[in-house]
């Protein structure tokens, strides 16, 4: 999770907060679904998840090896992996090439940097896009289990069992580089894409209806007082001082109060105990804490790759363990994968797959196409109002960093 990008944006946000969503999302590589009456997917798993975060390359920043300057930075050999990933997927992801010079080292050449970009295209509205993102390349000197090889994770078995889920709408997904230095990857992405739609008849510009940020999902701590949090007093939210010492084992969805609605339509589906099938009868729900208080989005909640995406005026949400709120470990050494709770990550990522699902709708013979509405909901159809209640409560405030 990026810490140097937020000051710089946050006075700019405030009406772009409340718009309506415009049209959003660079067009992507359109990938059909292969097979239109497929067998059920294998279910996400603890360990299908930690196969995926322990095969990424444990240096995946831009600097070069000290050691052998030779040597692609880790950045680029991590990109080269995750094409042959997404391709063996069935995806035919495309590169999107991120122009980045180091104002720091004037010597230094055009960084080798480039987002991954493929998707499933709608089957009724194409136009509307499900964006789902997660950077993957790591600070210096971090391995980066958490930060952020457990949103690449996610974001992998999402494709991989949504791929042939026929969705109403377009899902997009997005590996997002250069997040570590400022956000470079998904500003670039999120500008390509503004620029192109502007150009486009009205009629057939897109419309990104809803954008996920997958940022440190995998670490977890259920004793009282390993969560912290810099919002105490804000009503809606966890207090340690009235609430007594909060407990680090929920994960945050973080939005602009003009899009709870959305926020809210996610938690609910993402805490239904019924999306966890592979732990069978003794199922436990996601727990969810929403963060949807704020008209303008604090910096502390803008450090992630949502955050050019809100400046648009996107229903943007951040999903986190809220990062050095809560993860000692957080742009350290020590970001190893086994600190990572894979039990509970896991129920994060089937808890996001039928929020997704949802998001996206579904249109197949016979089937009615997906509402303009894109909330996802337990109740198809039901309002959630800005004031609704938090699907389970869970004993903890979060903000990533």
């Amino acid at each position: 999770m990026n810490t140097t990008y937020m000051w710089a944006i946050a006075a700019c946000l405030g009406c772009a907060t409340a718009l309506a969503a415009p049209p959003s999302g660079p067009g992507g590589q359109r990938v059909q679904a292969l097979a239109a009456e497929p067998a059920e997917p294998a279910a996400i798993t603890a360990e299908s998840l930690m196969a995926i975060v322990r095969s990424l390359p444990a240096d995946r920043s831009r600097w070069p090896d000290r050691g052998d300057p030779a040597r692609p930075p880790g950045n680029v050999r991590a990109r080269a992996q995750l094409i042959e990933a997404v391709r063996g997927l069935g995806y035919q992801p495309r590169l999107e090439p991120v122009p980045f010079r180091d104002r720091f080292d004037p010597d230094a050449g055009p960084s080798d940097a480039a987002n991954i970009v493929f998707e499933i295209t709608g089957s009724a509205r194409p136009r509307q896009v499900v964006l789902v993102g997660a950077h993957f390349d790591a600070v210096g000197g971090s391995p980066g289990a958490d930060d952020n090889a457990s949103g690449v994770a996610a974001l992998l078995e999402l494709a991989r069992t949504l791929r042939d889920s026929a969705p109403g709408r377009t899902i997009r997904f997005v590996l997002f580089d250069l997040e570590e230095s400022g956000l470079i990857g998904s500003r670039h992405h999120a500008t390509l894409w503004a620029e192109s739609q502007q150009r486009l008849p009205e009629d057939a510009r897109e419309r990104i209806t809803l954008m996920l940020s997958l940022e440190m999902l995998g670490y977890y701590d259920a004793t009282p007082g390993s969560q912290r949090t810099p919002f105490a007093g804000i009503p809606g939210l966890p207090d340690p001082a009235k609430d007594g010492p909060i407990a680090g084992d929920f994960v945050a969805l973080c939005a602009a109060s003009a899009h709870s609605r959305a926020v809210r339509g996610l938690a609910r589906v993402m805490s239904d105990p019924a999306h966890q099938a592979p732990e069978g009868a003794a199922a436990q729900a996601c727990k969810v804490l929403v963060v949807d208080q704020f008209p303008l989005m604090p910096p502390d909640l803008l450090r992630s790759d949502h955050a050019p995406f809100v400046s648009l005026g996107v229903p943007a949400v951040l999903v986190t363990d809220t990062s050095n709120f809560r993860n000692p470990h957080y742009h350290r050494q020590s970001d190893t994968p086994d600190t990572l709770d894979s039990v509970r990550m896991a129920r994060t990522v089937r808890g996001l797959r039928a929020a997704v699902a949802a998001a996206a709708g579904r249109a197949r013979a016979g089937q009615a196409e997906p509402p303009d509405d894109p909330e996802p909901s337990a109740a198809p159809g039901e309002a959630t109002a800005p004031g609704a209640a938090n699907s389970p409560a869970p004993p903890a405030p979060p903000s990533p960093r």
